[in-house]
């Protein structure tokens, strides 16, 4: 009874708000029905389409109710068998319905599988084809049989690479009279062809501009851009530019661009001046394709600096002094810049390796380039740095240099600094740098005496060694001290006389430590002896051990070679010029073996290939029979659940039927029972309104003192036609025709008069428009 209650007052609430909305509407809707009505059904509110997922959650709630109830009615290991057959068909053919309905494989699932089932045997060989390609075949092998294409012109005609002209003229001539056809008419076929080697090696040789090209590794015969740098090959390119080598200067070119010819006079005279203190090398951009990606080369001419295997590319325009620059900027790296802030850390640090020091002003792009050359040339036995031009001013003073251009080698702790500020010569530099590139008095051992003792870059001149056993006691302080006195006085002889070579080495040797120098000269503690290694000479010192003995000992030892010196005994050193085993040569000579090998493994692999394919295939045709035979069973099964599915999916549906309609019946029940609860209210209600009319009438009635104007239709009619007359529709509403009927009728009751007063409204507003 409270909710019927509830539901009253709600819908009388409604009814309510209903009618105040049309009493405060505008008089000019009376005239607009459709319009309203339209509008009405622009403003309804679409119905929301239901969202596919919500679809598919019904679509699965009654496939799991239909599992359900099979569950219910067959036994347990029949629905398990039906549930794991539909995960099996799921997970084999997921992607093609077709497959998926005949339960067959298609061919081309089939070849996959295969390629997959064998992918390392076939990534393997793909594998060995690239590395032979990419690593030996683009590296230039020659497949062909031209003997002369190979041969080398020097080893066929028996002469040297260093050979003068007339000796190559005169090993032609002996060897042509001896294998021409018209001095031997009865010669065999192999000596034609070797007279017509010869012949060819002989124009390569006689030709001046020909053998330059075969001693640049270029072909003699091709006329190309000509220069008299060096030319880098891809297959030289590994030998030559290595990263611990000397660092170069590269130009890369093209025989058809215009470009690379208005540069070729001035990359010869770069070459020319550049080659001093650098390799200066070219290579052929659309030959040689490794070179050009490795320096990322994609146009010409491109000028390249490579140093310690970095690689840096010139831009800007071409000229001798910008590429003089460039490449001083790229050997930059080979010096220390130091001023009085990091100077002590740069001398302190190795004391065992000579110090080389530059003071220089700003530019100075010769000298510089020469210093850093020399510095990469010596950089495992000395320290160069270049000093600032400022913020040196007590490291200037420390060493008593001046302001001009001043090079300072400095060498082991107490030994006097040289300094040299003369006339600043690439030769001049070489000798003093040649000189003090060991420390001043260094000690001799097996890896360094053949440089140090007349057989390296210090000339041919002997050194002078003091024998000391290390066993016995440790060296004599004096030792170090006299043989420094002698070095420096033999040294200031050499500079002031102008002698650029014959640098007599002063050093030392613990003979217990190295056994083979003590086989060598000898063990005798405190011998001084004088070696020789380009001689195999020995010579022992008999004077007294003062600085001034050994300087003038030492300046007399050429003249004494022949003479005094005692030969040394023969001993087996190691070998200096032994031969790098080259893994890339060793493939180029067997290239033809590599290739023919390759050849056969791909046959072998092809017909393996193809065995297995026919198994597959026989494998897959013996399947197919048996998935025919499954299909027909599962269809069967598949038959037999559909029939069973069908008829509990009936009975399924009975049910519901009925349950629908067992609640409709109740809701009919429901309806009756409200609506007679709503016309016992409604009724109760009327009586109740009907008593108090009775009431007000009686009241009425019981006033006699009061007159009452009786109004009729008539009158309320005009007067409601007359206030719609005079007012504007769009803004006149029904409740202020009322008000206004109110004020000129007060006694006029509008509850009991509604109805009439709208039908007049409305008659009027149609009666105006």
């Amino acid at each position: 009874a409270d909710v019927a209650g509830d539901i009253e007052n709600m819908s009388q609430r409604s009814w309510r708000e209903e009618e105040e909305e049309e009493e405060d509407a505008p008089l000019v809707r009376i005239l607009q029905p459709a319009v309203k009505a339209k509008q009405e059904e622009r403003e309804a509110p679409t119905p929301i389409p239901r969202p596919p997922d919500l679809k598919q959650q019904d679509k699965q709630d009654k496939q799991q109710k239909s599992q359900d109830l099979l569950r219910q009615r067959k036994p347990k290991g029949e629905v398990d068998n039906v549930n794991k057959e539909k995960k099996e068909k799921k997970e084999k053919g997921g992607d093609n319905s077709g497959d998926k309905r005949s339960g067959r494989s298609s061919p081309s699932s089939n070849l996959i599988a295969f390629l997959l089932r064998h992918s390392r045997l076939l990534a393997g060989g793909a594998c060995l084809l690239l590395l032979v390609y990419f690593r030996i075949l683009s590296e230039g092998v020659n497949f062909t049989n031209d003997y002369r294409d190979r041969e080398d012109p020097f080893k066929t005609l028996g002469v040297s690479s260093s050979a003068s002209d007339a000796e190559i003229k005169r090993v032609y001539r002996k060897l042509s009279l001896e294998l021409h056809p018209d001095k031997n008419p009865d010669q065999s076929k192999e000596d034609v062809e070797r007279f017509q080697h010869i012949t060819h090696a002989y124009k390569i040789l006689s030709d001046p501009e020909k053998k330059r090209r075969w001693l640049n590794n270029e072909n003699p015969d091709y006329h190309g851009l000509p220069s008299d740098t060096e030319t880098i090959t891809d297959k030289t390119a590994s030998s030559l530019l290595d990263p611990a080598g000397p660092p170069w200067l590269l130009l890369a070119y093209a025989d058809w661009s215009d470009e690379c010819w208005e540069l070729a006079e001035t990359w010869e005279k770069v070459g020319k001046e550049a080659s001093a203190f650098v390799r200066v090398g070219r290579f052929n951009w659309e030959k040689e394709r490794n070179l050009a990606k490795k320096f990322s080369c994609y146009s010409v001419p491109m000028i390249y600096a490579y140093v310690k295997g970095v690689r840096s590319t010139f831009y800007g325009s071409p000229t001798p002094a910008n590429i003089s620059v460039f490449l001083t900027r790229a050997l930059e790296p080979a010096v220390s810049v130091i001023s009085d802030v990091n100077a002590g850390g740069f001398l302190e640090d190795r004391n065992d390796k000579v110090k080389a020091l530059l003071f220089a002003p700003v530019g100075m792009i010769k000298l510089r380039l020469a210093f850093r050359s020399f510095a990469f040339r010596f950089q495992h036995s000395m320290d160069f740095a270049e000093v600032a031009p400022r913020g040196s001013e007590k490291l200037r003073k420390l060493l008593g240099v001046e302001n001009g251009t001043t090079i300072v080698v400095m060498r082991e702790e107490g030994s006097r600094p040289l300094v040299y500020s003369r006339r600043m010569t690439y030769e001049k530099l070489q000798q003093i740098f040649s000189h003090f590139q060991y420390a001043e008095i260094p000690r001799l051992t097996s890896f360094n005496h053949r440089d140090l003792c007349g057989d390296g870059v210090r000339g041919h001149q002997p050194c002078v060694v003091y024998l000391h056993d290390s066993s016995q006691q440790s060296l004599p302080p004096h030792i170090i001290p006299t043989l420094r006195n002698a070095s420096q006085e033999t040294l200031e002889v050499d500079l002031h006389s102008g002698v650029s070579s014959q640098l007599t080495t002063f050093a030392w040797v613990d003979v217990k430590e190295q056994p083979a120098l003590k086989r060598l000269i000898g063990n005798e503690k405190g011998r001084v002896v004088a070696m020789d290694l380009s001689q195999s000479r020995l010579l022992a010192f008999d004077e007294d051990f003062s600085s001034s003995s050994l300087a003038r000992w030492s300046r007399g030892l050429r003249e004494r070679m022949e003479s005094d010196f005692e030969p040394l005994p023969q001993m087996v050193w190691r070998s200096e010029t032994q031969e790098k085993w080259n893994l890339k040569k060793r493939g180029r000579e067997a290239a033809s073996t590599l290739t023919s090998l390759i050849i056969w493994i791909c046959v072998a692999l092809l017909l393996y290939s193809i065995k297995t394919l026919m198994l597959d295939l026989k494998l897959f045709r013996s399947r197919e029979r048996f998935r025919k035979a499954i299909d027909k069973g599962r269809q069967r099964v598949a038959a037999m659940e559909e029939s069973r599915r069908s008829k509990w999916e009936e009975l399924e549906k009975q049910q519901r039927e009925a349950a629908e309609k067992k609640r409709q019946e109740a809701e009919e029940r429901e309806k009756k029972r409200q609506e007679a609860e709503r016309l016992a209210k409604e009724q109760a209600e009327e009586a109740q309104r009907l008593r108090k009319v009775e009431e007000a009438k009686k009241q009425e009635k019981a006033k006699e003192t009061v007159k009452v104007k009786v109004v009729t239709e008539q009158d309320m009619s005009r007067a409601i036609g007359r206030i719609v007359k005079e007012a504007n529709l769009n803004e006149l509403t029904r409740r202020d025709v009322k008000q206004k009927l109110l004020a000129v009728f007060p006694s006029i009751d509008l509850l009991g008069n509604k109805e009439f007063i709208h039908q007049e409204i409305e008659k009027a507003v149609r009666a105006c428009s």
